[in-house]
């Protein structure tokens, strides 16, 4: 699909796919008065090969629904509207992501927020995603 290229063709798509789910959704958040590097790296050594390959799974997936329901929720006629949407989409989101062998919204979610504050961790999640949805580039 052309959406792969499109949203992994730009730093901002990586931000995307790589956030946590909803708050809602995240039942543990990141210690502010920790430091941030020491945290991550404490946080990066805790998350199996395994873990990692099955985020990368549910994060496209999450990707897909996102696509899906953005051009609807910046159409919608109100907030009301846009809200409903913005919570089925959630929905959709946590169901895909929990519905990925090996992965949990708690978890993904944990990862998630290490890959924003993780530089290294980061780049390897968005290199694996890019391989993952490898398509022929067409930049015109």
């Amino acid at each position: 699909m052309t959406f792969h290229t499109k949203l992994l063709g730009t730093a901002a798509a990586a931000g995307l796919i790589l956030a946590p789910l909803a708050p809602a959704f995240a039942q543990e958040a990141p210690d502010p008065t920790a430091p941030p590097v020491a945290q991550s790296e404490q946080a990066q050594a805790s998350f199996s090969d395994e873990q990692i390959e099955s985020f990368v799974d549910a994060a496209v997936e999450v990707s897909e629904v996102r696509d899906s329901y953005l051009p609807q929720i910046q159409a919608a006629k109100d907030d009301a509207e846009a809200a409903e949407l913005t919570q089925k989409a959630q929905q959709e989101m946590a169901t895909a992501v929990s519905t990925t062998e090996g992965m949990d919204v708690d978890t993904y979610n944990k990862i998630s927020q290490t890959a924003q504050q993780d530089p290294a961790l980061n780049d390897r999640l968005v290199a694996m995603i890019q391989d993952r949805t490898k398509q022929p580039t067409n930049d015109g």
